[in-house]
């Protein structure tokens, strides 16, 4: 099998339903296209949910989530990928896992925890996976979705400062990435916000180049990603040869990534 798969590791445990039973080996995520499983969007924190029971190894844990009021989509599945339902999708609860333990059992989030990292009228940007964890739905109906932290999705507060603020509409500037001031690197929240803006303003990009059918339009946020600064998660020469026909402006862009690949190694 020669193809080139662009999907990562930690898709396949996701959505074949075994998310916690062997060994934790969670591959980087690679992105040449969109990917159509994540539900992307921003939003108000309502409440706290919880405790609720997840699956951990052949036992049962408890985490709390937050209730989350959507203000601004992005981008949501058609339909929830672990049913055949339509669901309602003005709420989601959202469930921040803070890693894993040995046997790939993910550690939940108590209740003072999630309040102080999203507390109830903040406004949070999400981008998170539907999962099957828990041991029983929601009897409200509404969709649980999942963030393990750097791992799988991201979610980070998007009211501390207007220059980490995001929405559908924002243009970001990849360069702008690494102006780190001191006072963001004293706070805890802000240094979440910032260094989870990158991959945040990354999906609303790739959904630009999937929709966009203009080739100039599609340049243009190619060589805004071309400084896309985490570039073990992008497959930048793949994503450029889907998304262009012109032969010489995919060379163009893809000798330019390679050169600014050199000069930052």
């Amino acid at each position: 099998m020669q193809k080139k798969a662009w999907f990562s590791f930690i898709f396949i445990i996701c959505f074949l339903g075994i998310e916690n039973s062997f060994g934790c080996e969670f591959a980087t995520l690679k992105f040449s296209k969109f990917p159509h499983w994540n539900y992307i969007f921003i939003g108000k924190v309502v409440s706290i949910v919880g405790p609720v029971k997840f699956k951990a190894g052949l036992s049962s844990r408890e985490t709390f989530g937050i209730k989350i009021q959507v203000t601004d989509k992005i981008y949501f599945p058609e339909r929830h990928v672990l049913t055949t339902e339509i669901l309602p999708k003005q709420f989601f609860e959202v469930f921040y896992f803070e890693g894993y333990e040995a046997n790939c059992s993910f550690i939940g989030t108590n209740k003072e925890k999630a309040a102080k990292l999203f507390p109830i009228g903040s406004e949070v940007r999400v981008v998170a996976d539907p999962t099957n964890l828990f041991d029983q739905s929601p009897s409200n109906g509404f969709i649980r979705l999942k963030v393990l932290k750097n791992v799988s999705g991201n979610i980070a507060r998007n009211d501390l400062d207007n220059r980490l603020k995001s929405s559908s509409q924002t243009i970001y500037k990849y360069q702008s990435y690494g102006e780190l001031s001191e006072f963001m690197k004293k706070k805890e929240d802000l240094l979440s916000a910032y260094n989870n803006l990158p991959e945040f303003e990354l999906r609303k990009d790739l959904l630009r180049l999937e929709r966009f059918k203009n080739e100039r339009q599609k340049i243009k946020i190619l060589e805004r990603l071309l400084y896309y600064p985490f570039t073990g998660q992008l497959e930048f020469p793949e994503l450029v040869r889907r998304s262009l026909t012109d032969d010489k402006q995919q060379k163009r862009l893809i000798n330019s990534w390679t050169k600014l690949k050199i000069s930052k190694n």
